[in-house]
């Protein structure tokens, strides 16, 4: 999930790399960000392959993890030459920033109930 400020980035002018999006992928269905200086609300739902970004309270992007859409889009991206791209069940969370300023508060990391793991 991008996070970021959509009016201060670059990235913020293309909805496929703007906040909330699954970046360079998926845009997010419309721009729920806080002015520049608050925090935003983000969460990722993931159950099986089925993936959700909400927003400050809004789903704003949804997809399938190896669907045939999700095959077509990384196969026309950067991430073509990533064998694992987005294909692992479990992993590490990363926290980048590119140079930029970025905070973060209150990570949690948690099971879903009565979710099944893959």
């Amino acid at each position: 999930m991008q996070v970021l400020d959509n009016a201060e980035h670059p990235d913020g002018r293309d909805p496929r790399t703007s906040a909330g999006s699954c970046y360079a992928l998926y845009a997010p269905a419309r721009d729920v960000t806080q002015p520049v200086g608050l925090f935003n609300r983000a969460r990722i739902v993931v159950r099986g392959p089925h993936v959700e970004h909400w927003l400050n309270g809004e789903k704003i992007v949804e997809y399938e993890r190896g669907s045939p859409d999700w095959e077509a889009r990384v196969k026309a991206s950067k991430f073509a030459q990533l064998p694992a791209h987005g294909r692992t069940p479990r992993g590490r969370i990363a926290l980048q920033d590119h140079g930029d300023r970025a905070s973060y508060r209150n990570i949690r990391i948690r099971p879903l109930a009565g979710g099944a793991r893959p």
